[in-house]
């Protein structure tokens, strides 16, 4: 790039004690009193009372010598802290918590103003999760009539119950509610009977609650299998039991019939033969299994293209792609794959059926073939191929590959991520210079709601153990886009009125788009594409239609946002292809189907043929998994430009904390489309949803468009300062960004652009999951009416502290004055725990930092950053 710079860097960090502050009171709902949550509750605890565990008792006579228990669900409005240890002093097995809906306030619960009146604040809700057993179900019932005696008589560490049943809604059992229907099991399997053959057996998951013992779970484990057996079922493959995440689950089937009958009982709402395996006490959810993840297209022409550049690549992997199996002696990728068949899948492939993979390190190495700048990447790419063609299906050569029925993607990879950076039995680490692993997949059965998945927990716990950095895709929605007018209208429509259309329609299937496990996933980056490519002019074709058309808007595939606990999510976008969609057949229709052509508009990547000869062959394609390969490659580029900086002895980039660099700089290059969040506010807005407009932003475009470009590079009048530490609890570390004295006393327009990124453990038992929150600030000084007098933009102030990633940009014109020669802003890291007790270990974070003109102006911005930051590390050593 002409005109490019290196990144400058930070000098450590000076470590400051966090201030003195008088903690604000904890503001309380209104809730009701103990005669009214007396009254208002006493039927449900009534109903415990009476039912006790009998119906327990008959499940789990079953198996010999398990104890009869139940799942106690507790739902509470507002925030309760610390409760597991009351529960667990009860005698009662602590599960965890989940976050779901906020509720509307009502008389009995509602948010006060200053003046105690009731509010239309939500309040949020949740639930705790315990197992007991008869002795448990009555230490609770007598510390209930405790309570409504006045709650006077609680010792010490059972205090905690008084505050819960202060913010009771609801007491119950977790029951087929939860485990069949708001998973949508029940109607699944109503798809899933065969008519013409009733008995055909049906597979699932099923999900445990995660008992605290191993002995405990293989009785669950024993009490299942002895279910399945008098139902004609059985258990597939190997359970899965990984603690750290809090998962245990099996895959099982039982003939279509008893399916058939559990459907038929739930509808007449008649439970009086109920069948054990689906009520028994310890089951969590049951789910699909076996779902298919890339389907194999054919419509259209492949290009063959002669590449250039074939020679071997050098040097260690930085990259690893988990994905079905590339055709790794295609001329775009051969010597640049180092390809590890762990699970022994290569040879189930035919030719023709491995794309998805070999476009996926098309694109890591390559970029889009369209692009004139790309060129391939230095170092090798490491490749394990995770998923499989379903032998099932005899059209061979057309497969759809997937994992199969009775093996656990969650094993597949905690199995393939270990070995790239663990000793396992008498093998080395296979790679353990993987910085980034690209996941493209997506479970469309387990679409994001409330809960982390356990593939995005188990990310999350990988990311942390091994500080490697998963980027992962958003998801693809497939499905019709129908527009709120005719297909006559819509194509004298404006290209502004086009997109708002688009706009509207996605706004209105939010439900539908949800994004796919693992995209939830807190430590890692989810990438959702943008409707851009270099594609050349497509073919003229009437049948097909580009109705979005608005520059650098997001691709009408995108599932969307947000993420866990109302995260930011997706962090980022990049270039996805055009998708066009068919025209409708009559000039009043409005729906419009996915083009699935393999021809231009498109981002154009190798691919496999059907000719076992052709080893040059190129396609076009479009989505999310293409947005993310290219935030991977992106990712690649950025560690060769960090290995090429010359950092100052105080500031040297340890290899443990360049991936979380890493994190921090694709997210760093990252704003959204200015003239798209326009139309997309003008689109959604209404009378009341003003202060709420930056969410919905967010929810379709993250924090924007990553340009990788901005990141590897600074240039006259744009300076970026980098920093990675490690940071623990209460721990505060202060950077100095100097201000250019060429900004004094001008009105030169100005932005800063403020990065936070890290890694955090989790706890899978608390409803936060995350551990560490890392927050950055000014340092009691202010940004928006301080000396850079600068206003916030694009994301909302308090949704970007929810996930791991903080992202700010500010930007103003306004004169600066008072300036004093060496001035800088401080700015402040802070670490706090979140769902923990104590935080006793050390956080790894990394901090960019921006601060630009308009390229041309007489502003020598790099220049006296670079000297200001010299200044600093100058003072540090007495110089």
């Amino acid at each position: 790039m002409a005109d490019s710079l290196p990144l400058l860097m930070f000098p450590k960090a000076v470590v400051k004690a966090p201030p003195k502050v008088n903690p604000r009171p904890i503001p309380k709902i209104k809730r009701p009193s103990f005669a009214v949550q007396s009254a208002r509750l006493g039927s449900e605890f009534d109903q415990l009372s009476e039912l006790s565990l009998s119906v327990s008792a008959t499940l789990n006579e079953t198996v010999s010598g398990l104890e009869p228990e139940a799942v106690l669900v507790l739902e509470v409005l507002g925030s309760v802290a610390d409760f597991q240890a009351a529960v667990e002093r009860t005698g009662l097995d602590w599960i965890g918590e989940i976050e779901v809906d906020s509720v509307e306030p009502n008389d009995d619960f509602y948010w006060p103003n200053k003046e105690g009146e009731p509010t239309d604040k939500l309040i949020s809700k949740r639930l705790f999760l315990s197992i007991t057993n008869q002795a448990g179900l009555n230490k609770v019932l007598s510390l209930w009539a405790e309570y409504k005696a006045g709650g006077k008589k609680y010792k010490l560490g059972l205090t905690k119950w008084r505050d819960v049943f202060d913010q009771l809604h609801h007491i119950r059992r977790w029951g087929f509610q939860e485990t069949l229907i708001e998973t949508e099991m029940l109607g699944i399997w109503r798809d899933l009977v065969n008519p013409l053959n009733p008995a055909e057996n049906i597979s699932f998951q099923i999900e445990f609650f995660y008992r605290k013992t191993p002995e405990l779970r293989r009785n669950t484990e024993l009490a299942i299998t002895t279910f399945l057996a008098r139902l004609g079922g059985k258990v597939l493959g190997v359970p899965i039991d990984i603690e750290e995440i809090a998962f245990h689950a099996i895959k099982a089937t039982v003939p279509g019939t008893v399916i058939e009958m559990l459907v038929k009982q739930i509808d007449a709402n008649d439970l009086t033969n109920r069948l054990g395996l689906f009520f028994f006490s310890g089951i969590m959810y049951f789910r699909p299994t076996g779902q298919s993840y890339f389907t194999i297209d054919d419509n259209g022409s492949k290009e063959s293209v002669e590449f250039k550049n074939f020679i071997d690549s050098e040097g260690e992997p930085v990259a690893a792609i988990f994905d079905g199996a590339p055709l790794f002696n295609h001329q775009a990728i051969k010597g640049r794959v180092l390809l590890d068949d762990v699970f022994d899948v290569v040879s189930l492939y035919v030719a023709g059926e491995r794309r998805h993979g070999t476009s996926m390190a098309s694109l890591v190495i390559r970029g889009d073939l369209n692009d004139p700048a790309a060129l391939p990447l230095e170092a090798p790419i490491y490749f394990v191929p995770i998923m499989q063609p379903d032998v099932h299906n005899n059209n061979v050569g057309r497969r759809n590959e997937h994992v199969p029925t009775s093996i656990f993607l969650e094993d597949r990879i905690h199995v393939a991520v270990r070995r790239l950076f663990e000793r396992v039995g008498d093998n080395e680490p296979a790679a353990p210079t993987v910085k980034v692993i690209s996941l493209s997949i997506g479970d469309a059965s387990r679409p994001f709601l409330h809960m982390a998945s356990p593939l995005a927990r188990l990310l999350d716990w990988l990311s942390w153990r091994y500080r490697v950095l998963f980027c992962v895709s958003a998801g693809n929605y497939s499905d019709d886009v129908t527009l709120n007018v005719s297909h006559l209208t819509f194509v004298g429509y404006t290209d502004a009125e086009k997109g708002a259309s688009v706009i509207r329609s996605m706004a209105d299937s939010l439900s539908q788009r949800r994004m796919l496990s693992p995209a939830e996933s807190i430590n890692s980056i989810t990438v959702a594409a943008t409707h851009t490519d270099f594609s050349p002019q497509p073919p003229n074709l009437t049948s097909r239609i580009d109705i979005v058309l608005t520059d650098g808007m997001f691709s009408p595939l995108n599932r969307l946002g947000a993420g866990f606990r109302n995260a930011i999510k997706p962090d980022i976008l990049m270039a996805g292809g055009k998708q066009f969609y068919r025209t409708p057949i009559s000039p009043s229709g409005s729906t419009y189907q996915v083009d699935p052509s393999t021809v231009s508009p498109g981002v154009q990547v190798a691919t496999d043929s059907s000719a076992q000869a052709t080893l040059n062959a190129t396609t076009y394609s479009r989505g999310t998994s293409n947005a993310n390969a290219l935030a991977t490659r992106g990712a690649v580029r950025i560690e060769q430009m960090l290995r090429q900086l010359s950092p100052s002895s105080e500031s040297v980039v340890l290899d443990s904390l360049t991936t979380v660099l890493l994190k921090a700089l694709l997210v760093h290059g990252a704003k959204q489309n200015e003239a798209v969040q326009k139309l997309l506010k003008e689109t959604l807005r209404t009378k009341t949803n003003g202060k709420l407009l930056k969410r919905l932003s967010a929810r379709f475009m993250g924090y924007g468009e990553t340009d990788i470009d901005r990141v590897l590079a600074c240039a006259k009048t744009r300076a970026t300062a980098i920093a990675s530490a490690e940071i623990t609890e209460n721990e505060i570390h202060e950077y100095s960004f100097p201000i250019p004295s060429d900004l004094a006393n001008t009105e030169i327009w100005r932005r800063l652009t403020i990065t936070l990124a890290w890694f955090t453990p989790i706890n899978p038992k608390h409803a936060n999951l995350r551990e560490a929150k890392l927050e950055f600030g000014d340092g009691g000084e202010s940004w928006t009416k301080g000396i850079l007098n600068l206003a916030i933009e694009d994301a909302d102030h308090n949704q970007i502290k929810r996930g791991t990633v903080q992202h700010k940009i500010l930007a103003g014109q306004k004169e600066i004055k008072g300036y004093l020669q060496g001035e800088s802003i401080r700015i402040h890291v802070a670490c706090k725990k979140d769902a923990t007790e104590v935080l006793a270990v050390k956080i790894p974070y990394a901090l960019a930092v921006t601060l630009e003109v308009k390229a041309g102006v007489q502003a020598r911005i790099y220049e006296q950053v670079k000297l200001g930051l010299a200044v600093q590390v100058k003072a540090r050593v007495g110089v």
